[in-house]
């Protein structure tokens, strides 16, 4: 019975990642031609690690990586996934095991592993405040050892409910700046909830989740994704990015997609009804609201990495690394800033191989600085066998040998978190000035709590102080937060003039500010003419958060006055509004009733756009604004097609104010746009057989059933009946 669970669990892999059936990464569409990739940078210049050992022939980098063997078969057998504990000990995911790593002989080899849990549906772990977390298929657990050592006994649920079927579930964690917990889940029917009993509702959707570590406070931070299976990774300034893999035959979703996701963000992807996978909703994906990604690009992703860390040089530093399984290769990005969003400027292949073995799954940070990438390696072309072929398996160490301009970085040790835990508080605050030990300084000084909150205080008001670590400091202190640290952060956020303070000043006081401050959104209110995009998209949705007094009117207005130039800014302004609910979605509706026809047009455009029960709502009201055209009409009983939502959107307002205003071309274009897809023809077949449409659908309630009888028996007797009741009526 094992083998057969984990060939089903497999099975579900192979579709995540490389089928051949219905993914892009192996057989792209041809509609859809291959995207053009980035230029290289001008520095990267391509050697063949074989050259330093005969077992990495083929294997090629930048000059100046150095590649290493660290782990192999035996010891790892079909790795996938890999986190480091604060003692520097590797932890493998391989084949439904978690397994911890030794090195038994210090040369820097893996030479034994201890399996310390099995969990035959495991799709990623992650290492945190001595916690391991394990997603599981639809729900994510977390383990500790209550002897601080031995067993992980002691088991806690933070998250279940995630959606899809085998690996199309839950599979991505990630610890963000702010300390919250980001979970990607792949496109299905997720009813997400946390520990707390919270909960977060997204149906047919890839999407990202985001909760206290503890599973408390679980809310949807970002949707719209296909198959995001991986880790999203978050960049030193806390802008979050992530991949999905492409559909074949899917339009505009046959590419596989690299995005930078901001909160409340929507790339557009819906699941048709009903289907399991891989097939676009023909009415909803890539509607209005829809954002683009940075880069489409034909392979696949198992995760992103963003390199962090010193030990590399400083071209590579804040890079983003994507492993491709399928192509053999991890594949690096150089991205910058654009507006309220990142584009990429530059991309190569940081690792790539033509051994056929070759499938890397993972790249991570070790606590030594080396990036380190876990290979698969199972000889297969497509899906081949996604749970692995039992026999092979390696674990890689790149680090910097240098080049002649370049002098070598060699790694830190194993253990350097470690000693970072034995300094003193002094020494702690400049460990994190310096920069120089990854990310251990400013976990330990989380750690050691409220203490510290002074001195971190300190740092983050000192002007002079670098920026990265400030950043740190102030990502620590949302884990203490309180009266001081919120000042600070007010303060900040209109006199700071980094962008990326300002910025992450508004997402903390959105986080952690008291619901209704009056200061804070007085704060906030002066950040929405800030001169960078990024910081006024950031203060508006924490304004929402906030949600004191005359947030409605300050968004809405704030809304109205956009040019729309800036994509991400004028989405983050609507989503802004509809996270108020009801007042936000209110006072939209009533700046359209101004009587001023571009307000009007531009709250029609934001109507397309909700998704939120508030928005349905609040059609109908829409609908009577005698200052619409037919076409923004038509639109807004369209946009009833925008709710996925448990219980469903009731579309009987739709129907009384077709049957109560006599307008030819709204009921024609309303029929045709709700009877787009199989559930929308059945409810208007049955409602003109209800008599409650007019005589006059007759025609299009015809043609819409027409179009949808082939595949749908349903649709096929309600057009039977109408057609009968059409001959009865001559």
């Amino acid at each position: 019975m094992k083998t057969i669970l984990f060939c089903l669990a497999g099975f579900a892999l192979a579709m995540a990642v490389s089928c051949p059936s219905t993914r892009a990464a192996d057989a792209p569409a041809a509609s859809a031609p291959e995207p053009a990739p980035k230029p290289a940078p001008s520095w990267v210049k391509i050697i063949d690690q074989g050259d330093l050992d005969p077992r990495l022939k083929g294997y090629k980098t930048p000059e100046g990586v150095k590649v290493e063997i660290v782990a192999e078969n035996p010891v790892v057998v079909n790795p996938t996934g890999m986190a480091f504990g604060d003692d520097g000990t590797p932890y493998v995911l391989a084949r439904g095991a978690i397994k911890s790593l030794s090195d038994g002989k210090g040369k820097g080899v893996y030479d034994a592993s201890e399996v310390v849990l099995e969990s035959e549906k495991a799709t990623g772990l992650l290492l945190h405040d001595r916690w391991l977390y394990v997603a599981e298929g639809n729900t994510v657990r977390r383990y500790k050892q209550s002897k601080g050592e031995g067993a992980y006994d002691v088991k806690e649920v933070v998250a279940k409910g995630f959606g899809g079927i085998g690996r199309h579930q839950g599979s991505g964690m990630t610890i963000g700046l702010d300390g919250w917990l980001y979970l990607t889940a792949e496109d299905g029917d997720n009813v997400v909830e946390g520990s707390d009993g919270s909960r977060a509702t997204v149906l047919r959707s890839g999407a990202v989740f985001r909760c206290r570590p503890d599973g408390s406070k679980m809310q949807t931070f970002a949707i719209g994704f296909v198959v995001t299976y991986g880790n999203a990774a978050f960049d030193a300034a806390g802008n979050m990015f992530l991949a999905d893999n492409g559909v074949k035959g899917a339009g505009e979703f046959t590419d596989s997609r690299l995005m930078q996701a901001p909160e409340g963000a929507d790339y557009g992807w819906r699941l048709k009804a009903r289907a399991l996978c891989c097939q676009a909703d023909p009415v909803r994906a890539g509607g209005p609201g829809a954002l683009p990604p940075m880069l489409k690009f034909d392979g696949s992703a198992t995760g992103v990495f963003i390199y962090n860390d010193t030990r590399f040089p400083e071209n590579y530093r804040g890079l983003l690394f994507r492993p491709d399984a399928p192509k053999g290769a991890l594949h690096g990005y150089k991205v910058e800033r654009l507006g309220a969003t990142f584009e990429v400027t530059a991309e190569f292949d940081f690792l790539k191989s033509d051994d056929p073995s070759f499938r890397p799954w993972q790249a991570v940070a070790g606590p030594d600085g080396a990036i380190y990438v876990v290979d698969e390696r199972t000889k297969a072309g497509g899906a081949g066998k996604p749970w692995g072929d039992g026999a092979h398996g390696r674990i890689y160490r790149l680090s910097w040998a240098g080049t002649k301009d370049q002098p070598a970085l060699p790694p830190r040790g194993m253990d350097s978190a470690a000693k970072i835990a034995k300094l003193d508080d002094d020494d702690l605050i400049k460990a994190l000035i310096a920069n120089e030990a990854g990310d251990a300084p400013r976990l330990d000084l989380i750690r050691r709590g409220e203490k510290e909150r002074p001195a971190l205080l300190k740092l983050l008001k000192d002007g002079e102080q670098p920026d990265a670590a400030r950043i740190a400091a102030l990502s620590a202190l949302e884990s203490m937060w309180n009266g001081d640290a919120q000042a600070l952060a007010i303060h900040l956020l209109t006199k700071e003039s980094s962008a990326d303070l300002r910025r992450l000043s508004a997402d903390a006081l959105g986080l952690n500010a008291v619901k209704g401050d009056e200061e804070v959104h007085g704060a906030l209110l002066r950040a929405l003419t800030d001169s960078a995009p990024e910081v006024r998209r950031s203060a508006a949705m924490a304004m929402s958060r906030v949600a004191a007094p005359g947030a409605a009117d300050v968004l809405v207005n704030t809304w109205a006055f956009d040019d729309g130039r800036d994509t991400v800014l004028r989405d983050g302004l609507v989503r802004a509004i509809e996270n108020l609910g009801r007042p936000g979605v209110s006072r939209l509706v009533a700046l359209g009733e101004s009587g001023v026809q571009k307000e009007t047009d531009k709250v029609v455009e934001a109507f397309t756009m909700l998704r939120t029960r508030p928005g349905a709502d609040a059609i109908p009201r829409m609908l009577e604004n005698p200052h619409l055209s037919a076409v923004e009409r038509i639109a807004l009983l369209r946009s009833y097609n925008n709710y996925l939502l448990d219980p469903p959107v009731s579309l009987a307002p739709a129907l009384e104010y077709l049957t109560s205003h006599k307008d030819a071309a709204v009921l024609k274009g309303a029929i045709q746009a709700l009877g787009a897809d199989a559930d929308g023809a059945r409810f208007l077949g049955h409602a003109f057989l209800d008599k409650k449409l007019p005589t006059e659908a007759l025609p299009d309630v015809t043609d819409v059933l027409r179009q949808q009888a082939k595949n749908d028996p349903e649709c096929a007797k309600l057009l039977t009946a109408v057609m009968k009741e059409k001959a009865e009526s001559k």
